[in-house]
């Protein structure tokens, strides 16, 4: 049984919960048995529902964070990404990207991509198969 999270916000994850980034949902996860969307998501809810999962929705969580922070998330933590995310080291990078959707960021290049396009919605992005 795979429970799937999808937020912009910090949430706590209850036993057995995935967390998803809402920003880089493609098609519904084979594996999903429910989902719990928090915030307005509404083609990912009916994409969900259409494949038979049980989808719950929630109301986002007030505001506990300063303007200028952005969260991603991976399915252990909700990182912070810092301002100066350009200059991180390689391998920090990486697993930054990775945590925004990047599963297969091999350069610098992809994985800026992959951050970038977490902080501005209008930019697409395909995640990495």
């Amino acid at each position: 049984m795979t429970h799937f999270v999808y937020s912009q916000h910090r949430v706590a994850l209850a036993e057995g919960e995935v967390y998803r980034n809402p920003r880089m949902f493609s098609v519904p996860e084979a594996a999903a048995t429910s989902v719990r969307i928090v915030g307005d998501w509404p083609k990912i809810a009916a994409a969900y529902r259409k494949a038979g999962v049980e989808v719950v929705t929630d109301a986002p969580p007030a505001a506990d964070m300063p303007p200028g922070t952005f969260l991603c998330g991976s399915d252990d933590e909700i990182p912070v990404i810092p301002e100066n995310y350009r200059d991180l080291a390689w391998p920090e990078l990486r697993v930054l990207a990775r945590q925004c959707g990047a599963r297969w960021a091999i350069n610098r290049t992809q994985a800026f991509a992959a951050i970038e396009a977490y902080l501005s919605p209008e930019t697409p992005f395909v995640p990495s198969p």
